[in-house]
């Protein structure tokens, strides 16, 4: 066997699990249906979200609610029917890439617990979410007045605990999934990729935690938004950068997966080769 052909293949021990581990593929076919989920999810609630704000646009952020045109208003009734079809697509498309990831996800380094933790955290996110609207509203926002209507809406006790617990189990299910691409890293022994796990893990963490005090400073003093108005673009500005890391770190690993694939051999060409060094494995790998 020539030098460049023992340079492409993995090391023995990767090889062997691999070859005995035949859902790869199909994990990062789920994969690539998320990061398309994800993608038309950004890219429809950004253009929503736009189109809602509007008002708030124009003015420059000082908002004077009772010269809100008839144009605003269309503008809120399209940004909110937007919102609803790319959440509901996205939805279906996210969850049917991670069903398809549990499904195929081997137990190696994890994978597939972290992967069922993500699943139920992804089921029940819109639940605790609808029905904190449905029961737990005290005030519910008045539509006929557009985006200005928002400000009326007031939530129960049993609300505002089910709207807490919907944000907790979606910032677990990013964590999870952060930590089962990490998982998936280290299957691939892609030390690189680990890394970026946990600079992505990194940057989540604490922007949790400052989006947790700008929420609680939202809810305590509703009426002075306005002031909070350069706290609530910083931590949104994050989200967004956390959202970009997050899709750049599915797609390398989903990547890495691929081209790991690429390189996996019949146990006769490492005929005559030594497994290595384990320790200099561990090293490299984590």
């Amino acid at each position: 066997m020539s030098t460049a052909t023992q340079e492409l293949l993995l090391e023995r021990e990767l090889n062997d699990q691999l070859r005995s581990e035949p859902g790869w593929e199909d994990v990062a076919s789920g994969l690539g249906k998320i990061l398309l989920g994800h993608g038309i999810w950004f890219a429809g609630t950004m253009f929503a979200v736009l189109l809602i704000l509007m008002p708030f646009i124009e003015s420059a952020f000082k908002l004077n609610f009772n010269r809100i045109s008839l144009v605003h208003m269309w503008l809120f009734y399209a940004g909110l029917g937007i919102l609803s079809i790319v959440a509901i697509f996205s939805y279906g498309m996210i969850l049917g890439g991670l069903w398809k990831c549990l499904l195929k996800a081997p137990e190696r380094r994890g994978c597939r617990f972290l992967m069922f933790t993500c699943m139920t955290c992804m089921a029940m996110c819109p639940v605790l979410s609808i029905v904190s609207w449905a029961g737990g509203i005290h005030h519910g926002p008045n539509l006929d007045q557009g985006v200005a209507g928002l400000r009326q809406v007031r939530y129960t006790q049993l609300g505002l605990v089910l709207q807490l617990a919907s944000a907790g189990v979606s910032m677990l299910f990013t964590g999870s999934f952060a930590l089962f691409l990490r998982g998936t890293s280290q299957c691939m022994y892609s030390g690189k990729h680990v890394d970026r796990a946990n600079l992505f893990l990194a940057f989540f963490v604490p922007l949790t935690i400052a989006s947790v005090w700008v929420g609680m400073k939202v809810e305590t003093d509703l009426e002075k938004i306005g002031t909070l108005i350069k706290p609530l673009m910083y931590v949104g500005i994050g989200w967004i950068v956390c959202l970009i890391l997050w899709m750049s770190l599915v797609f390398s690993v989903r990547s890495c997966i691929l081209k790991t694939l690429e390189r996996v051999r019949n146990p006769i060409d490492y005929s005559g080769m030594s497994h290595g060094n384990p320790l200099q494995r561990a090293r490299r790998f984590g």
